[in-house]
C-alpha cells in the first residue's frame, strides 16, 4: 500500500511540474540538457484488441477476441450443411453431425445407416454466458489454420513437413462464432474481465494441448513521465506547490471558526440527555439548564396568558381562526369522490385501449428486415456479395441500403 501511495505521489508531482512549466537541468556525460515541457508531446493511438488469445484442444480449436470467440471443428470432406445440427443456449452450445455408415454384415453390405456424432457437447457448460442472437455457425472448406500455424511456429520441431501437415487439415470445417455476454461494471472501480481463457468451464485432463493469451501491458511510470518532459530522478521540490497535498477539508480552520463563533455568542454547545433534558456549561464549569426554541415559545405563551389575566393585553379574536365559520358545516363529499373514482377508471381503460391499438399498429407496420436474425442477415448479404462483418444493426443498415439501391434501379429503368 505504501509503494502504491508513493507511486501516486510521484505521478502527481510530475504532472504538476509539467503543467506549471517547471523544468530541471540534467547533467549527462556529453552536455547539460535543459528539459522544457512547454508543449505537450503528441502521442499516436492505434487500435488494439483487448486480451485476445488462441488455443488447441483434441477435437476443436478456438480464437478469442474481446467480444467474440470462434470455435472451429474439423468434419469429413463429404459433409454438407444439412448434416450439421446446431442449437445455442444461454451457457452451452450443441453441435452435432449426422454421418452415413455402411452396413457391417455381409447381408447388409450395400445398405447405409446414419449415426449422430456430437462435435460440441451441450451438457458441458461454457466459461460464460452468451448472446444467443449473435451466435451462429458456418461450414466451409478447410483452409490454412492460423491457430495451428501459430502453435507450430513456437515449437522446436525441425521437421517442416510435420508443421505444414498440422496446420493444414483435409476436408471441411464448421466454425461457430459465439458472442460473449459482457457483464457491466458495478462502479467506476470495478474491473471487467473480457477473456474466457478457454471454451469449457471444466476441461478434461490433457484436453488442451496449446493455449496462448496476450499478457496485460504494465504501465512504466518512468517512461510516461519522460513523455511529459519530466525526469522523475531529478525533481526540483522547490518548484512543487506543497498546498496540493493538504487539499480537502481543513479541520483545524473549521474548529477555530466554530470556537470564534461560540466566543462571539452566536453558537452554544448544548448537551442533551436521554430523558430529553438539555444543559450547557457555565463559566465555572457548572451545569446550566438550557431551554430550546420550542420550550421558550411555551414560556412566552404562558407570559402572554398572564398578561391577559391582568388586563395588560387585549384578547382580540381572529375571524375564521378563533371563531366558527360557515365552512365548518361542509356537505358530504362521498358522492363526488365516487364519481371521481369512476372517471379515473374510465380514463384508465381508455388509455389501455389506446396503448393496445398503438402496439397493434406498430406490429403491423414493422420492418421485415428487423425481424431477421444475424445468421439470416449474413446469409443474404453473402449471396449478394456484400460484407458480412459487423454487429446486427450494421448488417440491417447494409441490407436496407442494398434494397434501396435495387428499388432506385427499377424506377430509373
Amino acid at each position: 500500500m505504501s509503494s502504491l501511495s508513493s507511486l501516486l505521489l510521484l505521478l502527481r508531482v510530475a504532472l504538476l511540474i509539467h503543467l506549471s512549466g517547471a523544468w530541471t537541468t540534467t547533467t549527462t556525460t556529453t552536455s547539460n540538457i535543459i528539459r522544457r515541457p512547454s508543449t505537450m508531446i503528441p502521442t499516436r493511438s492505434k487500435k488494439t484488441q483487448l486480451q485476445s488469445g488462441i488455443g488447441i484442444a483434441k477435437d476443436y480449436t478456438w480464437r478469442e477476441e474481446a467480444f467474440e470467440i470462434e470455435v472451429t471443428v474439423q468434419v469429413p470432406p463429404e459433409t454438407k450443411a444439412k448434416d450439421v445440427g446446431f442449437k445455442a443456449r444461454a451457457n452451452s452450445i450443441e453441435l452435432t453431425l449426422t454421418k452415413k455408415v455402411d452396413g457391417g454384415d455381409d447381408d447388409n453390405k450395400n445398405e447405409t445407416t446414419t449415426e449422430k456424432v456430437i462435435l460440441l457437447d451441450p451438457t458441458r457448460a461454457l466459461r460464460g454466458r452468451i448472446v444467443i442472437d449473435g451466435t451462429y455457425w458456418v461450414i466451409s472448406d478447410s483452409i490454412e489454420d492460423e491457430v495451428k500455424n501459430s502453435a507450430a511456429a513456437e515449437t522446436d520441431d525441425d521437421d517442416d513437413d510435420d508443421k505444414e501437415s498440422s496446420a493444414k487439415q483435409p476436408g471441411r470445417q464448421v466454425t461457430v462464432t459465439i458472442e460473449k455476454q459482457i457483464q457491466k461494471a458495478k462502479d467506476d472501480f470495478d474491473v471487467v474481465d473480457y477473456d474466457w481463457n478457454g471454451v469449457y468451464r471444466e476441461e478434461e485432463k490433457d484436453e488442451v494441448s496449446y493455449r496462448k493469451y496476450d499478457e496485460p501491458e504494465e504501465m512504466d511510470v518512468r517512461e510516461y513521465a519522460q513523455s511529459l518532459g519530466v525526469d522523475i530522478d531529478n525533481i526540483n521540490m522547490s518548484m512543487v506547490d506543497k498546498s496540493m497535498f493538504s487539499s480537502g477539508l481543513n479541520t483545524t480552520s473549521a474548529k477555530s471558526n466554530m470556537e470564534s463563533m461560540m466566543d462571539a455568542g452566536l453558537m452554544k454547545e448544548v448537551t442533551q440527555q436521554g430523558d430529553g433534558s438539555e444543559w450547557t456549561m457555565g463559566k465555572d464549569g457548572e451545569r446550566v439548564p438550557f431551554n430550546s426554541m420550542l420550550k421558550d415559545k411555551d414560556k412566552d405563551d404562558s407570559l402572554y396568558s398572564a398578561e391577559d389575566e391582568e388586563g395588560g393585553r387585549e384578547n382580540d379574536a381572529i375571524p375564521f381562526l378563533d371563531t366558527d365559520s360557515p365552512w365548518h358545516d361542509a356537505p358530504d363529499a362521498t358522492a363526488a369522490e365516487e364519481a371521481a373514482k369512476d372517471d379515473k377508471k374510465k380514463n384508465k381503460a381508455l388509455e389501455e385501449k389506446k396503448k393496445q391499438l398503438e402496439k397493434k399498429r406498430q406490429k403491423e407496420a414493422i420492418d421485415p428486415i428487423s425481424t431477421l436474425t444475424v445468421a439470416r442477415l449474413r446469409e443474404i448479404l453473402r449471396s449478394r456479395g456484400l460484407k458480412v462483418s459487423g454487429n446486427k444493426k450494421e448488417l440491417q443498415d447494409r441490407l436496407r441500403a442494398e434494397v434501396q439501391s435495387l428499388v432506385k434501379m427499377d424506377t430509373t429503368e
